[in-house]
């Protein structure tokens, strides 16, 4: 409701981006209720690293790599918006 609402307020001058996990399953329906057709989107996934790595300080807890399938099917989910 308050991106509809935000997307209404800007009449054009300006376009919003949802974010914050929107998952390509989502993107029609934000297009359809919200007029908001720009997404922005880290896209990760976890990468497993081996415990001792962590232990002794050369990875981080909980790392992220970007996945290439995720941003294929966000990418073909905004494609395949209407107009």
């Amino acid at each position: 409701a308050r991106l509809t609402e935000m997307q209404r307020l800007c009449e054009g001058r300006l376009r919003l981006a949802a974010g914050a996990g929107i998952a390509p399953s989502q993107v029609a329906d934000l297009a359809a209720r919200a007029g908001v057709r720009d997404i922005h989107a880290s896209c990760n996934r976890p990468v497993e690293v081996a415990p001792t790595l962590r232990t002794l300080g050369f990875a981080t807890p909980g790392p992220q790599q970007v996945s290439l399938a995720r941003v294929r099917a966000l990418r073909a989910a905004l494609d395949a918006l209407p107009g």
